[in-house]
Formats: structure tokens, C-alpha cells, sequence
């Protein structure tokens, strides 16, 4: 009699992680699918045969990285005695920036900082300056952009920001 009783008591417990394991893998293949966002057929198409894992053509852009040339202003410079401090500039507007998402939204004029990826010089430059920099956003990391080139522009030449 002690073997049933037992087996009584742990089976509510087996019960609930069999129902948790079969939710688990509902929940999975309903958001992980490519019916998830819509209600496609999954059956393969030309484009996504079964067999193989699906993967972006060389001509198709990646939405989680995009680099922009863009002008702007320095605002400050990292400093390396102050804890946070980072390159932070003044851009102009960039007509053809593509959210996370994959929205081209644009992006206004505004402040934010461009940290340098490793190995981009900022000697030479000061706050106040005008530059040209091409920004990497990737949106597999934190924060998703970074200054992969900066140079310095004449000091007369005319940039659309707001706030001057």
C-alpha cells in the first residue's frame, strides 16, 4: 500500500510539468513559425524551401545592421577621467534610416551619442567642431550605433540642425 499512495502524491506534479512542457512548445511554434506574424500557409514556397534553413539572398539588406554617412556637430568628447562620458553629437537629419524593425522612418536632428568602435582616432577633433561620420547601427548590440569613421569639415560649412 505504501507504493500507491506515493505514487498519488507525485502525480499532480508530473501531471503539471507535462502540461507546462506541451504549452511550452504551443507557444513556440505559434510565434517562432512563418505563420506567426501572419496568417500564411507554411507550406514551402520557392522562396523557403523546406529542406534548408531559411537565410537572406546577398541581395537582400540586413535589417539588424545599416551604416549612414552623416554631418553634424561634436557636443562633447569622451573624457576618459569622467565615468560615462562619451562622443555626443549634434546630427542632422537622416532621411533614410530604418528602425529595428525594418521601418525607413527617418530620423530627426538631434543630440545622441556616436561611441567609436575601436581603432577610430578623435585626436585633432574638439567640441564645436563640424564633421562628416559614418555610423553603424546594428541592433544586435547596445547601444546600436557607434562611429565607425569621423572627419573634420571647413568651419563655414553650412549644416541643417536644429538648435543651432
Amino acid at each position: 500500500m505504501g507504493a500507491p499512495s506515493s505514487l498519488v502524491r507525485i502525480l499532480p506534479a508530473i501531471a503539471a510539468f507535462a502540461v507546462a512542457g506541451v504549452v511550452a512548445t504551443i507557444i513556440f511554434h505559434a510565434t517562432s513559425g512563418p505563420s506567426a506574424s501572419n496568417n500564411a500557409p507554411t507550406a514551402p514556397t520557392p522562396d523557403s524551401p523546406s529542406t534548408a534553413p531559411s537565410t537572406p539572398s546577398p541581395s537582400t539588406p540586413s535589417l539588424t545592421k545599416k551604416t549612414y554617412t552623416i554631418r553634424g556637430r561634436i557636443e562633447q568628447l569622451p573624457d576618459p577621467t569622467v565615468k560615462g562620458s562619451m562622443l555626443q553629437i549634434h546630427h542632422e537629419r537622416i532621411e533614410d534610416w530604418v528602425n529595428s524593425k525594418g521601418d525607413a522612418k527617418g530620423m530627426n536632428s538631434m543630440i545622441m551619442p556616436f561611441p567609436p568602435m575601436q581603432g577610430v582616432s578623435l585626436d585633432g577633433l574638439a567640441i564645436g567642431d563640424l564633421v562628416e561620420f559614418k555610423a553603424e547601427f546594428d541592433y544586435s548590440r547596445l547601444p546600436p550605433q557607434r562611429t565607425v569613421s569621423i572627419t573634420k569639415l571647413a568651419p563655414d560649412t553650412v549644416l541643417n540642425i536644429q538648435g543651432n
